[in-house]
């Protein structure tokens, strides 16, 4: 029987990573990709055990009845005392990181994760360690057996994190204010494309968009606005000067070619078409 995971990595792309096993019963993996245009969409059964689940993305998830919204990044964990099927939807033009552990129950690490009471995902900021996790893999950075340890490792961070308390409620984590903006930067930078909203974005880190927008210009300078877009145009004339098109680079950049051409006439002085 096919699970989620297969099924997921059988329709998207471009796809990274797939399971490995951490000890008998304890599967984990991390994938990564793009919706397109259309969006995706698939259904699989997941199997009885427990599932600990995190990314970031826009993706609407019906299961045992409930529809579930994951945005931006989240954090879910629960526990399926039988076999449920799931029909899953990646939202168009969505950029997903996917990581998850499977336990199940023959592991010797089940009876200390089970929770009867949390047969539905109920999605969650991340605390700040799988916040991390998620934003960058650096098991990327290596090949071969070094790269299985460091999923590895990945692996049990995650599995840390998650059994450390943390995550646990629908309350976001109690960052201080000064953490929580940091937190903010790093979610913007690895999202500049396709950004959460300042809603969203406070949800995530635990404060109030008053607070969240005054510290964050306090402490770099200009507002959350003015930072995503001088992201997208510094990462645009990267790929521009490493000669991609300019249509493409707009796409990646999340904007129209109109708006981007625009926006980058005006922060360099001339049409992106020069830069190339």
């Amino acid at each position: 029987m096919r699970d989620a995971l297969d099924i997921l990595l059988s329709v998207a792309a471009p796809a990274a990573e797939r399971r490995i096993m951490l000890e008998p019963g304890v599967s984990y993996w991390r994938a990564h990709g793009s919706a397109g245009s259309a969006g995706l969409c698939y259904e699989a059964e997941m199997p009885v055990g427990v599932h600990i689940s995190a990314g970031r993305g826009r993706v609407e998830t019906q299961i045992d009845g409930q529809r579930i919204a994951f945005v931006g990044p989240s954090f879910a964990r629960f526990t399926l005392m039988e076999p449920t099927r799931c029909a899953t939807a990646i939202l168009a033009g969505t950029h997903w990181t996917s990581l998850g552990l499977w336990i199940a129950p023959s592991s010797d690490l089940y009876p200390l994760l089970s929770d009867e009471r949390t047969s539905v995902p109920r999605p969650c900021p991340p605390p700040a360690g799988i916040l991390a996790l998620i934003g960058g893999s650096w098991s990327q950075r290596y090949r071969g057996v070094a790269h299985q340890w460091a999923l590895r490792a990945e692996a049990y961070a995650l599995l840390a994190s998650s059994s450390n308390g943390e995550g646990q409620s629908f309350r976001p984590p109690a960052f201080h204010r000064r953490e929580a903006v940091a937190a903010a930067r790093a979610i913007i930078d690895n999202e500049y494309a396709d950004p959460p909203t300042l809603a969203e974005l406070a949800r995530c880190v635990g404060v109030n968009r008053r607070y969240l927008t005054h510290d964050f210009r306090e402490r770099y300078g200009r507002s959350i606005a003015a930072h995503i877009a001088a992201l997208r145009l510094q990462h645009a004339d990267d790929m521009l000067a490493a000669g991609l098109p300019v249509g493409e680079v707009a796409a990646r950049v999340g904007l129209s070619p109109s708006h981007f051409a625009q926006a980058y006439r005006r922060r360099f002085g001339h049409p992106p078409s020069r830069r190339m």
